[in-house]
């Protein structure tokens, strides 16, 4: 369990570095287990901090971590997700969809299938949409930024 202090200080730090950029909006922080906390931003213009496939949202979720564990003394660790608008939401729901689809692709077919470059992130939410299927394996392949994951049919 987060403590209070702890979600306090994550979104007064959120607050102050959005405040920084310019950009306005509000700001709901809670926990998500495993102990994380969600950081989640509703912005005027989202596009400005989620950037090209997202790649300014993992910024400033970087640079959120950054400055707020320096501020938590909290001992053990606290894991900062962010999501602006729903973005990861709607992305996570997406790439599942992908992964079953190319998935049972890979199961008919045969041949493995290779996706675009993904974020950590996301990559992982492939491998867990098809850890349980005997039918397909995955395998993050490639070095940052250009790791993807490969969908391939299980021996």
């Amino acid at each position: 369990m987060v403590k209070a202090d702890t979600l306090n200080i994550i979104k007064k730090t959120a607050s102050e570095l959005l405040k920084a950029m310019g950009e306005e909006g509000s700001i709901l922080v809670e926990e998500s287990g495993e102990p994380g906390v969600w950081v989640n931003l509703n912005l005027k213009d989202p596009q400005f901090l989620i950037g090209p496939g997202g790649i300014y949202l993992e910024a400033f979720e970087r640079l959120l971590r950054a400055v707020s564990k320096r501020k938590i003394f909290e001992t053990g660790k606290v894991f900062i997700n962010v999501d602006i608008n729903n973005y990861r939401k709607r992305r996570a729901e997406f790439l599942k969809e992908l992964a079953r689809e190319i998935g049972d692709q890979v199961s008919l077919s045969k041949k493995a299938v290779t996706l675009e470059p993904m974020s950590a992130f996301e990559r992982r939410i492939v491998h867990l949409e098809l850890a349980s299927r005997q039918d397909v394996a995955t395998e993050s392949v490639g070095e940052e930024p250009e790791r993807k994951v490969e969908i391939s049919p299980h021996p």
